[in-house]
């Protein structure tokens, strides 16, 4: 069937998608140009979205919606309910989009080729920024890009991206499409994506290493152990043993005093007392429903006044959803990545299918983090974490996958 043009540009607009994965504005932007050019082919073409049932665990998300509806009524300060409500309805659009979006095999190529060359392009830039040229770069009036982080102690790296945790938790997961993708489809690409492929994942990686993030490298660690498990093939475990020599002999203060000494950390003193506040703010509230998303900031400051610095939201994501969107939407948000994560090993352990993989490792890896962050609350993270989990239960795609592996048995 031939195509129309907004299906066209929607198409186009992913692989720019895709190509500024790294950059936030640009990738956010390409991104809801792609979602408004397929809402307007699909009107165009009556087709029904919904042709594709919800299954248990997506019923559970839209739950957990539905949960933010009710905590952005009850909530203090609504102003800021209603960020958290319409940041649920962006990520329920989103996962449901790339999940029903008619992605070819040749398509994901393409994608994952236009990744490893954003990684090559944007990070390599970065990495020469900060050892080669640390200077102050002013591309524009107004904007300028600082090799590092002044206000830092340790000087992290920052360059084009817009803080060092932000950068590293965003190329973390682009590097877990690449990897997922060369492991299970390596002998059936050419020479020039290999190369591109493997030197896609190094400088991300040595970037990751130079911005000072722990936790992008636990949500890599868990990317590299469930690829290698999965999919049964466990020399990818060799490129863990290349990553921790290469942190272990990269000079790194921070990293060495966690390994030493993690809970006298830094900044654990400041996460325990938002734990501490965070509990008891749980004990006096609405317990199913919760305050309401990003209304915590308002009752911390008003429990700490003397503090000046500013919580968003509790650094632990179990606990931010549990106080703010109460046990309903705790389980049904939670029981989404719970139930997603059976569902997509069992398709991982049956067929090659990178974009399972992908979506499995990048679930464990969030899981994890959430121990000690709250990527839910950083909306381009949290976008591409959810734009994997659609690509891995993306029914066109799996059967496309599932042609590949019985046309290539050895791939």
């Amino acid at each position: 069937m031939k195509r129309d043009f907004f299906f066209k540009a929607s198409a186009f607009s992913l692989s720019a998608m895709f190509f500024c994965s790294l950059l936030a504005v640009p990738f956010q932007f390409s991104l809801y140009a792609s979602l408004f050019c397929y809402a307007i082919s699909v009107l165009k073409r009556r087709e029904n979205i919904f042709v594709v049932k919800p299954d248990l665990s997506e019923t559970l998300f839209i739950i957990f919606f539905l949960t933010t509806v009710i905590t952005t009524a009850t909530a203090n300060n609504k102003f800021n309910a209603m960020e958290g409500f319409l940041a649920a309805l962006l990520y329920l659009l989103v996962y449901w989009y790339f999940k029903i979006f008619p992605v070819s095999w040749k398509q994901y190529r393409l994608w994952m080729n236009l990744i490893s060359a954003s990684l090559i392009i944007f990070c390599g830039f970065a990495l020469l920024h900060y050892t080669v040229f640390p200077v102050d770069i002013t591309l524009f009036p107004g904007m300028v890009f600082s090799p590092t982080n002044p206000q830092l102690s340790d000087r992290p790296l920052i360059s084009i991206f817009q803080q060092p945790a932000v950068a590293a938790n965003l190329i973390v997961i682009p590097l877990l499409f690449v990897l997922c993708f060369l492991t299970l489809r390596f002998k059936e690409l050419t020479w020039v994506e290999r190369i591109m492929g493997a030197a896609a994942i190094m400088i991300d990686f040595l970037t990751i290493v130079a911005t000072h993030n722990r936790g992008s490298l636990l949500i890599l660690s868990a990317g590299i152990i469930t690829t290698a498990v999965l999919s049964r093939k466990f020399q990818v475990l060799l490129l863990l043993a290349l990553f921790g020599f290469l942190i272990a002999c990269l000079p790194n203060e921070k990293f060495q005093n966690t390994l030493s000494d993690p809970i006298n950390s830094p900044n654990m003193p400041g996460r325990f007392l938002q734990y501490k506040a965070a509990l008891d703010v749980f004990t006096h509230s609405n317990w199913l429903t919760g305050i309401g998303i990003l209304n915590f900031q308002d009752v911390f400051r008003e429990k700490y006044p003397s503090l000046k610095e500013n919580i968003s939201y509790i650094h632990n994501n179990y606990l931010s959803l549990l106080i703010e969107t109460g046990i309903l939407g705790f389980l049904s948000f939670f029981g989404f990545l719970g139930l997603s994560l059976v569902k997509l090993g069992k398709i991982c352990w049956k067929k090659a299918n990178p974009a399972a993989l992908t979506a499995f490792g990048l679930a464990v890896g969030f899981l994890l983090n959430s121990l000690f962050d709250s990527l839910f609350y950083v909306i381009p993270i949290a976008l591409l974490i959810l734009i994997g989990l659609g690509l891995g239960s993306n029914e066109k795609l799996k059967l496309e996958f599932d042609e590949k592996s019985k046309a290539n048995p050895q791939s």
